[in-house]
């Protein structure tokens, strides 16, 4: 019985380890590109990049490939995470900015633990893997509206404080 559950969770944890490891990385990397290319491109290219895991995850029949698309996934995440944060934080009002930035770490943790579970219950109804597209969708238009939107592209100092 142990050993059932071992196979059940190894690969989980494996796929977690794998994806914060080459996240770590792969930030360093992205503040690289973006001073280079601009944190416009690094999220156009993440976010819509973060729509391949749960297609690949979908279309995979097995566990082991899962390790190789998490570490793809991290890379994306990354460059998502690093550029999203520096808007949050350039784009607040200097008075407002500790208060920005945890309200969108709150958020952040909010969806990290609650889509999961929304997720779990509805694939239940219509299959994982259908649920997988539907992440696959979201992250898909999520990605169009950061590059609809300019999010990432550069502001006028002016921009950044509003007039009293």
């Amino acid at each position: 019985p142990s050993s059932v559950l071992y196979g059940q969770i190894a690969p989980g944890g494996l796929i977690n380890m794998v994806q914060s490891g080459v996240l770590m990385i792969a930030y360093g990397l992205w503040i690289l590109v973006a001073r280079r290319r601009g944190a416009f491109t690094v999220l156009a290219v993440c976010a819509l990049g973060l729509t391949a895991y749960p297609i690949a995850t979908a279309l995979t029949p097995v566990v082991w490939p899962l390790v190789i698309y998490a570490a793809i996934a991290g890379i994306f995440v990354a460059g998502t995470d690093l550029v999203i944060f520096d808007v949050v934080a350039d784009t607040a009002p200097e008075a407002a900015r500790g208060t920005a930035v945890g309200l969108y770490h709150t958020t952040n943790y909010i969806a990290t633990f609650a889509a999961p579970l929304l997720g779990t219950a509805l694939s239940g109804v219509v299959g994982i893997g259908a649920m997988l597209f539907v992440a696959a969708a979201l992250r898909l238009l999520g990605g169009l509206l950061f590059i609809a939107w300019g999010v990432g592209r550069a502001r006028s100092q002016g921009a950044r404080e509003p007039r009293r």
